[in-house]
């Protein structure tokens, strides 16, 4: 028996079965007429289901072979109720943990009060020595340095000409001697304005005077009294000798200026340097007609 003749004939049972089912019980008479209905209406399913299979045969044209199919025992398989997970209880783990310590740092201020510092004011004059020439000294020449020493930073002055004094306080001066005795007085000014005097007294033995000889002739010296200047515009003096009638010029970078000796062989001219750098040494020359230079450094402090 083919798989389609199978399910014909389960059809077939199946229908009778449910017009078994539902068929209401009735008179005997009645029974026979739907019995023999029945029978009719059997005889067409068992028509239709030959001809089903007719149809089925004819559509296959090259049939395989099928196995029979034993009847496969029907099994109920219940729906399977999916059920709830467990519950899963999680412990509840007290926290140990300390909160961080919290610490609150107290800063204080302290304003020292401002230290007054009381400076005593210089009231000390300087140290002053002349160390040459010795007091009393003789001489043949009327040009003489003198040269001593002081404190540092004071400056040191004969009459209105200054000395050279050096880091360390020492000092030096050219003066020119008259014949006969001379007193020289230097006067030390420290930076507070405290001042020191030193004196010393020199002799200058001029040779005697001869009808038979010529005057002798004045020698060309030239000197500066300041060396820098504060002021604006800066200056120095300058001064020497020169024969009677000599020309005498100052020459610089910065200033120049021009002078003639007098009768007696004096010479001295005051030079403006208006165009001196400030806080920058530069030369000065001095020289006179003859070719004779002397050379000098001048600044000027601002």
């Amino acid at each position: 028996m083919t798989t389609l003749d199978a399910r014909a004939r389960s059809a077939a049972h199946a229908i009778h079965a449910g017009v078994a089912e539902f068929t209401p019980a009735a008179s005997f008479d009645v029974v026979v007429v739907r019995q023999q209905r029945w029978r009719t209406l059997r005889a067409g399913f068992a028509g239709a289901a030959a001809a089903l299979a007719v149809v089925v045969a004819g559509i296959a044209v090259t049939p395989a072979p099928t196995p029979e199919v034993a009847d496969i025992p029907t099994t109920i398989v219940e729906p399977t109720v999916p059920q709830p997970a467990p519950e899963v209880i999680v412990p509840i783990v007290p926290d140990t943990t300390e909160a961080p310590e919290t610490t609150t740092t107290m800063v204080t201020t302290t304003t020292a009060a401002p230290v007054t510092t009381t400076t005593e004011a210089d009231t000390t004059p300087p140290h002053l020595e002349i160390t040459a020439p010795k007091n009393d000294e003789r001489f043949e020449v009327d040009v003489i340095e003198f040269s001593g020493v002081t404190e540092p930073g004071a400056t040191v002055f004969a009459g209105r000409y200054e000395a050279d004094v050096d880091g360390d306080g020492n000092w030096s001066i050219v003066l020119i001697l008259s014949p006969g005795a001379n007193g020289a007085r230097f006067v030390a000014t420290d930076a507070a304005g405290n001042q020191a005097e030193a004196r010393v007294t020199v002799h200058y033995d001029a040779p005697a005077p001869t009808t038979t000889k010529a005057p002798k002739e004045i020698e060309f010296t030239a000197y500066n009294v300041y060396g820098s200047c504060e002021e604006t515009p800066p200056f120095d003096v300058y001064w020497g000798t020169a024969p009677p009638g000599t020309p005498i010029y100052v020459e610089s970078a910065y200033g120049s200026g021009s002078t003639v000796s007098n009768a007696e062989g004096d010479w001295e001219v005051k030079v403006y340097f208006p165009e001196a750098p400030a806080e920058k040494v530069f030369n000065v020359k001095v020289k006179n007609d003859r070719g004779q230079k002397f050379y000098f450094e001048f600044i000027h402090w601002v």
